[in-house]
């Protein structure tokens, strides 16, 4: 055995499988991904409430709580947008030049 106690092939891993499930920055990118939905959904829902709430306040039913789903909607979407990066590889444009 060697002194930092792995198996002897180098993998921490005793059944030797290296590829047993999604690689480590797979995952990192799908619970990235998950926390923008998250983040998405907590957006339009907190805008949304705050729009319901100054509804119930001002008596302007239901026109502040669309305004807040609006606004927090496209909010919500410019910030994913920028968040998430541009696809690499492929084509780079999806119209055929003739």
């Amino acid at each position: 055995m060697n002194p930092q106690g792995n198996h002897p092939s180098g993998s921490s891993d005793p059944s030797g499988s290296e590829s047993s499930g999604p690689k480590q920055s797979e995952r990192v990118t799908d619970f990235s991904y998950a926390g923008l939905g998250l983040s998405f959904a907590l957006t339009l829902c907190v805008f949304a409430l705050g729009g319901y709430w100054l509804d119930g306040k001002w008596g302007t039913k239901p026109w502040l709580m669309v305004a807040g789903v609006l606004l927090g909607g496209l909010g919500a979407t410019i910030s994913l947008i920028k968040k998430v990066p541009a696809p690499r590889g492929g084509r780079a444009s999806t119209t055929s030049k003739k």
